[in-house]
């Protein structure tokens, strides 16, 4: 049963009158809704389960790598509502416009070229270049895209667009403004500015950022080798590592290390060139994080993991316990063994007290279900 606590009355020697007067003295005002008051409103895709509408994505790398070759690849699929490099369709019915804030990349020679090569509609790439800013003396001038001060300024001109679906910020740090890089509450404020204009224009907000320096005193796991705080990757919804291959100076690896709004897409391949990407694998068995820490065994542990499996369901389903152990005594590690498992569409049904693992049509779920093993 609740206990009441009355006016004067201590807990643990703090007086709950002391809040009531408080409260009294404030100009502030909780706002709260119930969630039975609240629509429910479905995800939409630019590319199905792998970057959102109305949401911010980040896609972080090293300098060189040619980040900007991706962004403008996606830019010309948006404009042409092409398939996406998976093949799957886009979820554009129709083309679309595009608006680049690129404080990096040069528009003459490597945006327009790179653009042109991927075979944009160049009539729907739009440079969101300055902000014409009027001085009281009755002058104006053009300053740099400063989001904690022009975001207003950025919203009004997307809604102004026949059909804006994606919006390229090239860094993320360039556009700060006065807002410190290194603070999670700056910069979950500016992130919060383009969270609204994701939500209230249906863009994808496809942030690039860099990598800070890894090194054996740091953590090996991407997600924290983001520049600058972490709130860059924990307010973003969707999270995307660029690396190189080890050994393959032109292939490039795209890994989404978080979604926390789709199951993990595994990790695509790609080939950078005079021509532009050309992509090699879009579910390739890889384990980023241990690229990151430096074991290049780890480009062929889910190729490993994927023979294993397809030799030990060929003669039909197998106990999954048995099979785990065994993958450990052969050195496969448990998450690699699983995303093989997804890639390869296993199905897990619970027969009895077992769970059984097996290829083809039958029953279950490629997806681990509570309580399997």
């Amino acid at each position: 049963m609740a206990r009441q606590v009355g006016s004067g009355s201590h807990e643990g020697g703090f007086k709950h009158d002391d809040v009531a007067n408080a409260a009294s003295r404030s100009s502030h005002a909780a706002v709260t809704r119930r969630l039975s008051d609240v629509s429910e409103r479905k995800i939409s895709w630019l590319w199905r389960n792998r970057l959102p509408l109305g949401k911010v994505t980040m896609l972080a790398g090293d300098p060189g790598l040619g980040k900007s070759y991706l962004t403008t690849y996606m830019a010309a699929r948006v404009t042409r509502a092409d398939a996406m490099p998976d093949g799957s369709p886009s979820g554009l019915r129709q083309p679309a416009d595009v608006v680049f804030l690129s404080a990096e990349d040069d528009p003459h020679d490597t945006i327009l070229p790179r653009c042109k090569a991927a075979g944009a509609d160049l009539r729907r790439i739009h440079l969101f270049e300055a902000v014409r800013e009027h001085r009281r003396d009755g002058q104006s001038q053009d300053a740099m895209v400063q989001l904690d001060r022009h975001a207003d300024s950025l919203m009004r001109f997307l809604k102004k667009l026949e059909r804006p679906r994606l919006l390229v910020v090239d860094p993320i740090t360039a556009y700060l403004g006065e807002a410190d890089g290194n603070s999670n509450s700056a910069v979950r404020g500016v992130l919060r500015h383009l969270s609204e204009i994701a939500h209230a224009t249906g863009v994808c907000v496809l942030c690039v950022t860099h990598l800070n320096k890894g090194g054996p005193d740091k953590s090996s796991r991407s997600m924290y080798r983001i520049m600058g705080s972490l709130a860059f990757s924990a307010a973003a919804r969707v999270v995307y590592l660029m690396r190189a291959m080890p050994d393959e100076p032109n292939r490039r690896i795209l890994a989404c290390i978080k979604s926390n709004l789709a199951i993990d897409r595994g990790v695509m391949t790609f080939d950078v060139g005079e021509n532009g990407l050309e992509w090699k694998d879009c579910n390739a068995g890889i384990d980023i994080n241990a690229i990151d820490a430096g074991d290049d065994e780890a480009i062929g542990a889910g190729e490993e993991a994927e023979e294993f499996l397809l030799a030990s369901l060929a003669d039909g389903p197998v106990d999954s316990a048995a099979l785990l152990q065994t993958a450990e005594q052969s050195g496969i590690a448990l998450n690699t063994l699983r995303r093989a498992k997804r890639r390869l569409a296993v199905k897990a049904s619970r027969v009895g007290e077992k769970w059984m693992w097996s290829r083809g049509d039958g029953g279950g779920s490629g997806e681990r279900v509570s309580g399997e093993r």
